[in-house]
């Protein structure tokens, strides 16, 4: 099974395990036996990518849990979104409003996709974010597509529940249908089309334009022409509506929320907060989830929601390499659903990266399970605060005896570095 190298750490020789992409453009595909022109192409072009590679010595020692079919969907239908997005954002450039066909067309291709999760039920959500802020709406409207319906998809009958609770109605027939979820997600952003130039404003934004900015829900769900289900339209007014009551534009909170709104809260704050923004760059996935899970987020979003996200979306895919604080490096071979901090692990490369003797290799084990392994950077980037939570067994929402020590006042100043108002107040 494979592990995931930066660019830099190619050689030739190596096999790809995985399609390298760039959006959904293969770029080399899988089976492919590196050639020094192949890397030398990607570290011109692509310096910060990863590519996953066999390994068959690893497959010796451990199981690797498969992730090739969850890729495929997520690429499969993010795909389809972003290029169905991208048809109607150019007819709406021409026209004030969408005709009838072009409403049943994206209805249709909504249904199609909705039908595609349904019946391809991935185990986790993979949502793979470019470095580009090119067409970002686009793609964070495919993201957030993909990644409502997977979370939807899970808790159907949870959905159902809720929906019956907040009707008159006893039982609920259609409460199972995604649709208007889906659609939901799909015009997400359709509010912040008539003031796309407040983001890209590197400076403080007057009263009025955060007024715009709070008002991007309403504005949105009002430039839908006729023929959109109620829900869809709720759900479109509520996604920036908090579950503590301080989210936009009406101060919500709780079971005022519809449950498509909140559903659309805790994918529309991963995404948004682990892509590249126009003044600032992507937070890592697995600090984004951790503040998120346990940080000064956490009370945003539906504990119900949050569960089901911590349990699809893993910090760290398949073949992953962590460092260690002992300077030697980890691969993860299985993600951990009661906690996704704690995935399982080979201790397989020493202090200089270089892969260890077969005799020397440690486990797979969980991480948590030994108190003399700790992590300290993923890609890079300063995962040591998943120490705090990796020695539990399961995921704690509002853990409260979770001491975040200085991590609080990191991450808030991380956010703020690099930043334009917009983003404070729409992210996460």
């Amino acid at each position: 099974m494979p592990i995931l190298l930066k660019v830099s750490e190619l050689e030739p020789g190596m096999v790809i395990t995985r399609n390298v992409v760039n959006k959904f453009n293969i770029l080399l595909p899988h089976g492919r036996v590196l050639e020094d022109k192949d890397i030398t192409a990607l570290q011109k072009r692509f310096p910060d990518l990863q590519v996953q590679i066999g390994n068959p010595l690893l497959d010796e020692i451990a199981e690797f849990q498969d992730e090739t079919h969850c890729y495929e969907i997520s690429r499969k239908i993010r795909s389809r979104v972003e290029k169905t997005s991208k048809k109607i954002n150019d007819a709406m450039a021409k026209t004030i409003e969408l005709t009838p066909k072009e409403v049943m067309e994206i209805n249709n291709s909504i249904t199609q996709m909705v039908k595609e999760i349904q019946h391809n039920p991935a185990s986790l959500a993979i949502v793979e974010q470019t470095s580009s802020t090119d067409n970002y709406f686009q793609e964070h409207a495919a993201n957030v597509f993909y990644l409502s319906l997977v979370l939807g998809n899970a808790i159907r009958h949870h959905i159902k529940k809720e929906r019956e609770r907040m009707t008159v109605v006893k039982s609920v027939n259609k409460s199972l249908d995604l649709t208007p979820l889906a659609t939901a997600a799909f015009f997400i952003d359709l509010g912040m089309t008539p003031i796309e130039s407040l983001v890209k404003k590197n400076e403080p934004l007057s009263p009025q334009e955060i007024q715009l900015i709070h008002e991007h829900p309403n504005t949105g769900a009002d430039m839908l022409p006729p023929g959109f289900s109620a829900l869809t339209i709720q759900a479109m007014r509520q996604h920036h509506e908090n579950n503590d009551g301080s989210g936009y534009p009406n101060k919500l909170s709780g079971s005022q929320i519809g449950i498509y709104a909140r559903i659309l809260r805790v994918a529309d704050a991963y995404c948004s907060a682990s892509s590249q923004q126009l003044y600032s760059k992507a937070k890592p996935a697995a600090q984004v989830q951790f503040e998120m899970l346990y940080g000064r987020y956490q009370h945003f979003y539906d504990p119900v929601i949050l569960k089901i996200f911590s349990m699809l979306v893993s910090p760290f895919p398949i073949g992953a390499k962590l460092q260690l604080e002992d300077g030697t490096w980890a691969v993860v071979t299985k993600n951990n659903k009661d906690n996704t901090f704690n995935p399982q692990l080979i201790i397989a490369y020493d202090e200089l990266g270089d892969p260890l003797d077969p005799a020397l290799l440690r486990g797979p084990f969980y991480l948590g399970s030994r108190d003399d392994i700790k992590v300290k950077s993923f890609g890079g980037d300063d995962i040591s605060f998943v120490n705090l939570v990796s020695h539990y067994d399961t995921y704690h929402p509002a853990n409260e005896n979770l001491d975040l020590g200085d991590y609080e006042e990191i991450f808030a100043s991380e956010s703020k570095e690099i930043s334009s108002d917009v983003f404070d107040l729409m992210f996460p």
